[in-house]
């Protein structure tokens, strides 16, 4: 929870209370989802419900709803809630909020969210509707932390909502059907701690929007194992909902299994996505291509070594071992390989399951590789011409069909892989984006470093030509500099991963937008592409701003609550690499006027433009400077807040000097850094409250030198470090609470000295400058909410596998 309200937030409702004193004002951050408290932009399903905070939205008495159905008036003056221009049900509404249903049938995407009362209408706030968005409602509507469920014997009843239409339907505003209940259409599954739970939901007969779900708890499942929730299939998508804790654990808690007589040295380890104490410890790849693993059921006290050969194609990797996302399962191809990449290294596959006996399933063709499928399950990759997916089921085995494989960079982008020839040398892509169903806008030029020459073609899925349009005379795209590690035949495709080319699709108006230059760079511009009988349209930027293109890629930023794309801005046209990469301030397209405007930092402040110095937050697009002394250090954070379109800058608090590397904490609007005075982390961490622009310090606890970041644990709203003890003598975790502020400083096991790792002065039998096989010695799963690491005695000596739960 935070204490404060945000400088931009009371800023934007100063200025709209100013100038509509007796109407409505919904702060623009102000509509976020009941159950998931989701800071804006926040998601909600259709059917789901939300919170609209602002001022003056309802009576002074505040109003409640009768019964059900929902109205969709309440007091007087009648307030009422308009969803993309259609009144919604409405539970309650005071001045400082109003707790909406959004109707069934609202269209998925950005909805304007409107407040009416007395005929008077709000600025429109906006939040994103979905078909299917899964969501668990906590213990004092947090958010997060324990689930607001009622335990009766071995069924937890858990209120659920965003599960997605309903068989039979139900109108917007009303509570389920008596008989026949009204269950999902969508398939339901839920974990407790990572351990399958059968599930049964059903619309409530008395809460409008919410599901009744019953999950039998599992055996073997503890106070503080994360509930998962997901909603879907792989062929509709799969959602998971806001994770939250099975009752409640009091306090820290660590695990430990001692490492058994005669295991070999372990080089790494692989846990399940969902049960952080289930894992495979591997050893280094052998002459024969196996790695010797053992699996570890920590929790159940369970080691053994696994007698098949586990391998992979990749002969540097760390480990074999894939874990299933959002599944308790591990799987690795078995070895000893028979053949390469090309010609599929094993027919057969591995599967592990928490309480369950390994098995091993039959492919009809060698694989090359096996992966993570969607819906917790397994992908194997057929050798052959072309190569062939197969999913296999995680937990029975079966093997499916699943069509061609696509190279890695058309699976990330997923888009198909297009050749295009449209004559007079245009043909290399530089961007793919999709437009419509089974139809892809094509950015097509004559060279992928220096354009001379470009056309953006419409492809069908076939790859066939549907129109092409010329780019304006004078203008080409911008390309961002060449990394220099790029090989000449990659050049292609490394414009498309590393987005060396910007391109934007604006769903709403059905325009392109492609970032571009004249010739001579002498101008940058934003090229918008609409209907095939307009020209397009070039939209200039302000007079002497640029985008910083002095990285290899160029950051772009869709803020939703505004309708604006955000570009790190220049005052110079850059044509090289530069480390750093200075940035100024933002460029700022605003979508529906399309035009664009500038925001300066202030105090003539300067950021680092690389995007490993920058990003956004939920609508904060925020840069660090660069301190000119000490390479990728920092002392100031400069952040743009996208819906008041005002940069802000955050300075560090007295007592620490720089700051390096950001993580994000979207959940809290938050930045996370490790601080340094001498060495890293010898100064605790920063936080940076993006909401209040104020900056506080997680300190170093006594008897620690430094402390470096494991993991950030939104489901529980706490950090986990790992602190290093006076004199190097010891490594032990360090758990803060993000809201509280409190400390907890778990003991290590009897016996461990170092977790993780140890330092190199008692690092055994390695000499001075001998390379060392790829190691993970430490895992962080926050959706498992456990550290897993392999635990060293003072010695040097890996004794143990330990895991922290947090709590």
């Amino acid at each position: 929870m935070r204490c404060c309200i945000g400088l931009g937030l009371l800023l934007s409702l100063s200025l709209a209370w100013a100038q509509a004193p007796t109407g409505p004002v919904v702060s623009p951050r102000g509509v976020i989802n009941a159950f998931t408290q989701q800071p804006a932009p926040s998601q909600v399903a259709q059917g789901g419900i939300v919170h609209i905070n602002g001022l003056n939205l309802g009576p002074p008495e505040g109003a409640k709803a009768p019964g059900t159905p929902l109205p969709t008036q309440l007091g007087d003056p009648p307030t009422e809630v308009l969803i993309d221009g259609r009144l919604a049900p409405l539970f309650s509404a005071s001045p400082e909020r109003i707790v909406a249903q959004v109707p069934w049938e609202t269209e998925p995407g950005l909805a304007a969210v409107v407040v009416r009362r007395g005929g008077v209408e709000s600025r429109p706030a906006r939040i994103q509707v979905v078909a299917l968005g899964p969501a668990v409602r906590t213990a004092e509507d947090k958010g997060y932390g324990e689930v607001a469920g009622r335990l009766t014997g071995q069924t937890l009843a858990i209120p659920a909502t965003g599960l997605g239409p309903t068989q039979p339907r139900v109108g917007s505003g009303e509570a389920g059907p008596e008989d026949p209940p009204a269950r999902p259409r969508a398939t339901v599954e839920a974990f407790v701690g990572g351990l399958p739970a059968r599930s049964v939901a059903v619309l409530s007969r008395e809460r409008v929007g919410e599901f009744d779900l019953r999950v039998e708890v599992p055996p073997g499942a503890q106070p503080g194992d994360v509930v998962t929730l997901t909603a879907g299939t792989p062929a509709t998508g799969i959602r998971v909902a806001n994770r939250a804790t099975f009752q409640k654990l009091s306090n820290a808690e660590i695990q430990s299994l001692p490492i058994p007589e005669g295991a070999p040295e372990f080089h790494s380890l692989v846990t399940s996505d969902l049960r952080g104490n289930f894992l495979i410890a591997s050893d280094a790849r052998d002459e024969n291509g196996c790695y010797p693993s053992y699996l570890f059921d920590v929790a159940a006290k369970k080691v053994a070594k696994i007698d098949t050969c586990l391998t992979t194609a990749a002969r540097n990797a760390a480990s074999p071992v894939i874990a299933a996302t959002d599944g308790p399962a591990l799987a690795a191809l078995v070895g000893p390989p028979q053949g390469d990449a090309q010609t599929g290294i094993s027919s057969k596959v591995q599967i592990f399951n928490p309480l369950k006996d390994p098995m091993v399933v039959e492919l009809e063709a060698p694989a090359a590789e096996v992966r993570s499928a969607a819906g917790g399950d397994f992908e194997a990759v057929l050798a052959g011409t072309p190569p062939r997916r197969v999913t296999i089921d995680s937990q029975t085995g079966e093997v499916r069909a699943a069509g061609a494989a696509q190279p890695a960079a058309a699976a990330a982008s997923g888009a198909p892989p297009f050749k295009v020839d449209l004559g007079e040398g245009l043909t290399y892509v530089l961007a793919t984006v999709q437009v419509a169903q089974g139809l892809f806008a094509v950015l097509v030029a004559d060279d992928a470093e220096q354009p001379k020459r470009a056309k953006v073609a419409v492809l069908n899925n076939k790859g066939e030509v549907q129109g092409a349009r010329d780019f304006p005379a004078g203008w080409v795209p911008l390309v961002a500099p060449r990394p220099a590690a790029a090989a000449a035949g990659q050049v292609a495709q490394a414009a498309a991963l590393l987005r060396r080319v910007s391109v934007s699709l604006d769903p709403e108006k059905g325009v392109f937008y492609i970032l571009s230059r004249a010739v001579d760079n002498s101008q940058h511009a934003l090229l918008a592409f609409s209907g095939q009988d307009s020209p397009p349209k070039l939209i200039g930027f302000p007079e002497k701003w640029f985008v910083a293109a002095c990285s290899p890629a160029i950051p772009l930023h869709n803020l939703e609550l505004s309708r604006k794309l955000a570009y790190l801005g220049s005052s110079v046209a850059e044509t090289a690499i530069k480390d750093p990469c200075p940035g100024v301030g933002f460029v700022l397209l605003d979508l529906d006027a399309q035009s664009t405007t500038a925001v300066a930092l202030p105090g003539q402040g300067q950021f680092d433009a690389d995007p490993a110095a920058s990003g956004e937050v939920n609508d904060y697009v925020y840069g660090s400077n660069t301190d000119p002394e000490r390479r990728n250090t920092a002392d100031t954070l400069f952040v743009l807040d996208g819906v008041t379109l005002s940069a802000f800058r955050m300075d560090l608090p007295a007592g620490i000097t720089t700051f390096l590397g950001l993580t994000p904490a979207p959940a809290m609007n938050a930045l996370i850094a490790p601080t340094m005075n001498r060495a890293v982390g010898d100064a605790g961490f920063v936080f940076f409250d993006l909401d209040s622009a104020e900056a506080r310090v997680l300190p170093v606890p006594e008897g620690f030198v430094v402390v470096n970041l494991v993991g950030v644990y939104s489901t529980t709203r706490k950090l986990v470090a790992r602190g290093t003890k006076a004199g190097q003598s010891g490594f032990q975790y360090l758990i803060y609470d993000l809201v509280s502020g409190d400390l907890l400083m778990p003991p290590n096991p009897e016996g461990v000295a170092f977790l993780g790792g140890v330092p190199a002065r008692v690092q055994p039998g390695t000499a001075p400058g001998q390379p060392q096989a790829p190691s993970i010695l430490q895992r962080a799963n926050p959706k498992a909410n456990t550290v897993t690491a392999f635990g060293y005695n003072a010695g040097g000596k890996q004794v143990a596998v330990v895991v922290l739960r947090v709590p």
